[in-house]
């Protein structure tokens, strides 16, 4: 990676290895890599047990969960799930989501989505929750080994009352669970949440209005990811960087340098 970084004329490089890796921080600070907080990386995130198949994931929801799984079906919501040629309603769905939210969508155009497609191959699936024929709400999931990573979701109001966005997200685990998936990721979850999650606290009640209640009623558990570590590349360099560092003017410009101001 290091060699790499140099080959390619990198000033520097941040990483993060994967969760539950055997890297730790020692093997990293050797290759010259340092611990930096990089907000835009991913310090915890939600994952659902997927063990037991239907039945158990089920049983590991919130009641209020189950119920609205439940009221999606009766109220005629069905999933399928789709191919290529319904890229394009899917990235409709996770563009209208993003413009609610005020954020761009990521991929950012539909060509961008099919190339994505086209390289994951039998790795990557899309779900769509319909009524009547009428798209409500879409999920594409990527796995890698044992793991389903719920990765990017789009719906319309039209279907909140008909709890598609639930009803999907439910047919996804039992989906991944049924092509032998150990576990499945909702890819992010507030810090503060996971800590007083696994601390055993209570929630605030801004962390109860969330949107990563959602994500949690599925019977998710908080886990925490190694932290960021940088890398600059030039020794020189890199000594430099260190000494502005402890210094907290100079470190809160490098800071939003890297995009962690």
């Amino acid at each position: 990676m290091v060699a790499a970084a140099r080959r390619l004329r990198l000033r520097a490089l941040i990483v993060q290895p994967p969760d539950l890796s055997r890297i730790d921080a020692g093997k990293l600070a050797a290759a010259g890599f340092e611990p930096w907080p990089v907000e835009s990386v991913i310090r915890s995130t939600a994952i659902v047990d997927l063990a037991g198949g239907k039945a158990a994931i089920e049983g590991r929801m919130d009641a209020n969960r189950r119920y609205e799984v439940r009221a999606a079906a009766r109220r005629g919501v069905k999933v399928r799930w789709g191919g290529a040629e319904d890229l394009a309603v899917f990235f409709a769905l996770m563009r209208d989501s993003c413009r609610r939210q005020n954020s761009a969508p990521n991929p950012a155009s539909l060509a961008a989505l099919a190339t994505m497609w086209n390289a994951f191959g039998e790795r990557i699936f899309l779900g769509l929750a319909e009524h009547e024929g009428r798209p409500l709400a879409g999920l594409l999931l990527v796995r890698h080994r044992d793991r389903m990573t719920l990765w990017k979701k789009g719906w319309n109001e039209q279907g909140a009352t008909l709890y598609a966005n639930s009803g999907l997200n439910a047919a996804a685990l039992i989906r991944a669970s049924e092509l032998g998936c150990r576990e499945a990721d909702f890819v992010g979850l507030a810090y503060g949440t996971a800590r007083a999650l696994q601390a055993g606290q209570l929630l605030s009640e801004e962390q109860r209005r969330s949107r990563d209640m959602f994500n949690l009623k599925f019977g998710a558990t908080a886990r925490m990811l190694p932290s960021a570590h940088l890398l600059v590349v030039s020794p020189l360099l890199r000594t430099a960087f260190r000494c502005a560092a402890k210094i907290p003017s100079m470190r809160a410009k490098l800071l939003a340098r890297l995009g962690s101001g």
